[in-house]
Order: C-alpha cells, then sequence, then structure tokens
C-alpha cells in the first residue's frame, strides 16, 4: 500500500460509524484500521485463551431436524410493527431453519425484519423484510440444503458475498444464518477527525482463511467503531453494526446485526475455519422440493403419464407388423419404376 499524498493514507475499513482520531499506519493497517503486530498482541493476548472455552452450552444444542414443509397460513403481509398469531408462526418457522428472529413472541421487531431479510437472501427472493405469500410459500418449502462448500471443515463459517449471508456450521450441520453486508466493492475517500484522508477501495477478500483474533466490545478503528470484532485476515473481521441492510455498504469487512455480535463472538472459537466465496454457491437452505424435487419433477415428466395413454406402445407393435408386409410391396415394386426413369 502507498500514500496518495502527505494528508492522505490507502486503507480499507468496514464502519461508516464516527471517527477515531489515531491514524493506522498504512503498510500494517487492514479493513478494521488495525496493526496485526505488536499493537495488537497486547490488545488482544489475554482474550484469545479464553476463546475455546466461551462457548455456552445453552446454545450448542440444534433445533429439531426441519421436516419438508412449514404450515404458514398467511392472508395479510407482514411488516415492521405487526402483532399476532401469524407473526410468532413466521417467527417460529424461521428459528427452525436456523435463522435468528429473536423470541417466539408474535412481535414484528426489528430482530423479527433482520431475519426475514436473511431468509430472503439466502433463497433469492426480493430484499424486502416483509412477509407476503411468496416469503410465506418459500418458508413453508425450505429445508437444508448442501453448504457452500464441499469440502469445508465441519466446523466452519461459510459467507457468500454474492446473497449476503453468513452460516456457522457444527459438526457438519447448519448451526446458524445470518444476514450480512460486505465491501462495496467501490473506491472511497473518508476525512478522520483529525482532518487526514483515508482512501481504499471497499473490498472483502474471498478464500480460505482461519479467525486468528479478537476484541471484545466496542474496537475503534481508522474508518468506525466495530462491535466485538472477530478477525480471520488482516484487519478484516465479522463485526456488529448498526446498519446491515439488504445490499453491500460496508469498506470491506462483514457486518452483522448488533444483536449478533456477542453471539459470533461466543460462538465462534479462534482458528475456526472462515471461507469466503462469490457466485457459483447454491442457495441454503433451499426449497426442500428442489433438493428432491427437481429429480422427481424431471422423472415425473420423463415417464410422462400422456404417453403411455397415446398407446404409442400398443400401437408399434401393429405398425411393426405391417411395414414387413408394405415394405416387400413397395421396395419390390418401386425400385424397378424408380431404377427404369434414370436409366
Amino acid at each position: 500500500m502507498v500514500s496518495l499524498a502527505a494528508s492522505a493514507i490507502l486503507l480499507s475499513g468496514c464502519s461508516g460509524a464516527k471517527k477515531q482520531a489515531q491514524v493506522v499506519p498504512v503498510d500494517a493497517a487492514g479493513p478494521g484500521g488495525e496493526e496485526p503486530p505488536a499493537s495488537v498482541a497486547t490488545t488482544t493476548a489475554t482474550v484469545a485463551p479464553t476463546l475455546p472455552t466461551t462457548v455456552p452450552s445453552t446454545t450448542t444444542t440444534l433445533p429439531p431436524a426441519v421436516g419438508a414443509a412449514g404450515n404458514l397460513n398467511i392472508v395479510r403481509e407482514l411488516s415492521s410493527g405487526m402483532n399476532g398469531d401469524d407473526v410468532k408462526a413466521v417467527e417460529q418457522r424461521l428459528t427452525d431453519l436456523r435463522f435468528s428472529p429473536g423470541p417466539v413472541d408474535g412481535r414484528f421487531d426489528a430482530k423479527t425484519g433482520q431475519a426475514v431479510l436473511s431468509f430472503q437472501k439466502q433463497t433469492g427472493l426480493p430484499r424486502t423484510s416483509k412477509v407476503n405469500a411468496a416469503t410465506a410459500t418459500r418458508m413453508n418449502t425450505a429445508g437444508f440444503g448442501p453448504p457452500m462448500v464441499a469440502d469445508g471443515n465441519a466446523d466452519r463459517v461459510e459467507v457468500d458475498l454474492s446473497r449476503q449471508v453468513l452460516q456457522i456450521w457444527r459438526g457438519g450441520q447448519l448451526f446458524r444464518v445470518l444476514g450480512v453486508s460486505t465491501g462495496t466493492g467501490k473506491r472511497y475517500c473518508d476525512r478522520t477527525e483529525t482532518g487526514k484522508r483515508v482512501c481504499g477501495i471497499a473490498t472483502t477478500p474471498t478464500g480460505r482463511f482461519d479467525f486468528s483474533r479478537r476484541i471484545p466490545g466496542k474496537r475503534k478503528s481508522e474508518l468506525g467503531i466495530l462491535l466485538d470484532p472477530v478477525y480471520f485476515t488482516g484487519g478484516y473481521a465479522v463485526h456488529g453494526s448498526p446498519s446491515v441492510p439488504a445490499t453491500p455498504a460496508s469498506h470491506g469487512c462483514i457486518r452483522i446485526p448488533l444483536w449478533e455480535s456477542k453471539f459470533f463472538f461466543n460462538e465462534v472459537p479462534l482458528r475456526t475455519q472462515m471461507i469466503v466465496i462469490k457466485d457459483g454457491a447454491p442457495p441454503v437452505p433451499t426449497l426442500a422440493a428442489p433438493v428432491v424435487g427437481p429429480p422427481p419433477v424431471s422423472t415425473t415428466l420423463a415417464p410422462a403419464t400422456t404417453v403411455p395413454p397415446a398407446t404409442t406402445p400398443t400401437t408399434r407393435p401393429t405398425t411393426t407388423t405391417r411395414p414387413p408386409l408394405l415394405a416387400p410391396t413397395t421396395s419390390t415394386t418401386r425400385p424397378r419404376g424408380a431404377i427404369v426413369p434414370p436409366l
């Protein structure tokens, strides 16, 4: 990385919140505005050893396996601020599908809306944060599909930049799905409180990494405030943010909802595998019907129930007998008549 000018530095960041006064050295800085070496070591040395032992035993039990279909019967479009049994049913279904709508209490609050948005991101539906007939139908038929990668570790975190979703896998089973907001891919130039300009390209790196360090609580970086950041390469981290929209909006880090940051911090130990991909990933969860369905659908069309009624096989045996009778007559007569004219 090189500086643009005396008053500007190149840096990748991940939060548009309040800036801090400290300027991070360009060559050592990552998207979270941190120095991976000594300066961070003193901050995280006492935290790292506790990581593998901080997983709450109450959250390690997976919800019941999801069946092939739900029983949502939505007769009105559900959105923020609404209450009722239909909202409660949606919250329960999202919970069963490993999303995080908060308490199943029949109140469509910010957590419910974010979980609905995450489900829509995951399944390719319009990202509205509302539950209409199409979203309810998809929830009813949704089930667990394959992971984003086939050869990942049993315990891992996967992020799809295209769909803007993060998946936590534990023991080879889907444990939690969170909506995220990643780097915009655009160039930016922000000014810090000291007046310096910080410029860079807001990209989120793809590839395979391991979570290497983390900082509890708020972390002030050159580009903003990160809540409970867990770093997977350089200064790039998964961290809580008050803004997790439907599209990429960060400077490069991976934003998750504020209320999920402590959960992620506690549930993802250091050295957990982190896989970031873009495009080409199968949706998860996918429709239960498509996972088992496409074959059945194509199989039904293949036998083509309409074809047997056409009695094609029954008629062909008859036509198979007729050609032999007609063939000798036709082939004997026509060849003679056909050969004479040319000659």
